[in-house]
């Protein structure tokens, strides 16, 4: 796993808590170098992949919609959408 300060870009980084919940670990962190500090939320193997697979089941989803409207309706659909 790669850590780099977002501030700086250093990857002298040191965890200062670390919380474990369900399905994920939070970690608080510090740059030695510029004295930022951030958060990382760290998912399981499994829990990404089971993300992975509901949105690629929401990307289908919307291509069969998409699908059944004509190409003005569809240009609609994603306009509404982006904004």
């Amino acid at each position: 796993m790669l850590n780099i300060c977002k501030n700086c870009g250093s990857n002298q980084i040191r965890v200062t808590d670390s919380r474990e919940k369900r399905d994920h670990i939070y970690r608080r962190r510090d740059c030695i170098k510029c004295k930022a500090k951030f958060s990382t939320r760290e998912i399981s193997e499994q829990e990404y992949k089971r993300i992975k697979k509901i949105e690629a089941d929401f990307i289908e989803q919307v291509r069969n919609f998409t699908k059944k409207l004509d190409a003005d309706a569809q240009q609609r659909f994603f306009d509404k959408i982006i904004s």
